[in-house]
């Protein structure tokens, strides 16, 4: 129902989307090899050793080939520094920060990727807004359980290193599916550095049917 909310099938006649355009998720990481995303994830150029333009794990050679300051960032980054104060889950990755955007333990991450970047008219998975856009997944978001239930959580500084990653990385459009109820710096800077480099920034407004302030 939200795609055709938002006319989107009008939209599509128009235009579907273009590969030189990069957009980004800032979540709990990516399943980078999902049948409706795999085609669409955007791959560094400057990290990828056999050139072919896929996630290869072999491209993996811990050395800064493109020397933006990442090691082995060939299809993000992971931001992820600190650990929640309980309910920690074995087998996710609280840091330190790496290339490791996947898997995605919570699975949030790989949603919201699908609605904005997944491959689309393809009879696999759902459609998204975009069908021809390049994937750019970051990790800033982790998860924990708590009796029984799943929680994704981050933190203010990790989420803020994430956008400006983007911005210095050739993305145009960056969706945030996360927030807070009180006012933090460290997005007010990192969202101005990228309104000030003509970077969209996307987000969500909240699942609380009210008219609370989410920052």
């Amino acid at each position: 129902w939200g795609l055709t909310k938002m006319q989107c099938p009008q939209a599509w006649d128009l235009h579907t989307g273009t590969s030189d355009v990069i957009v980004t998720t800032i979540d709990t990481g990516c399943t980078l090899d999902h049948p409706d995303l795999e085609a669409n994830i955007r791959v560094n150029p400057g990290e990828d050793l056999n050139g072919n333009g896929v996630w290869d794990p072999s491209d993996n050679n811990d050395v800064d080939d493109d020397g933006n300051g990442f090691v082995d960032d060939l299809v993000g980054w992971d931001f992820v520094s600190g650990q929640p104060g309980s309910g920690e889950i074995p087998s996710e990755d609280y840091g330190p920060r790496d290339n490791m955007v996947y898997p995605d333990i919570h699975g949030h991450g790989t949603h919201v990727m699908g609605t904005a970047a997944g491959v689309t008219n393809n009879n696999t998975g759902v459609a998204s807004a975009s069908w021809n856009v390049k994937a750019m997944p970051l990790r800033a978001g982790y998860a924990w359980e708590w009796f029984g239930s799943l929680y994704g959580s981050g933190y203010s500084d990790d989420f803020a290193e994430a956008i400006n990653y983007a911005v210095n990385n050739g993305s145009r459009v960056i969706s945030i599916s996360f927030g807070g109820s009180s006012f933090n710096g460290f997005y007010d800077d990192a969202v101005n550095y990228a309104r000030a480099n003509n970077v969209l920034i996307f987000a969500s407004a909240g699942n609380n049917n009210n008219s609370s302030y989410v920052y």
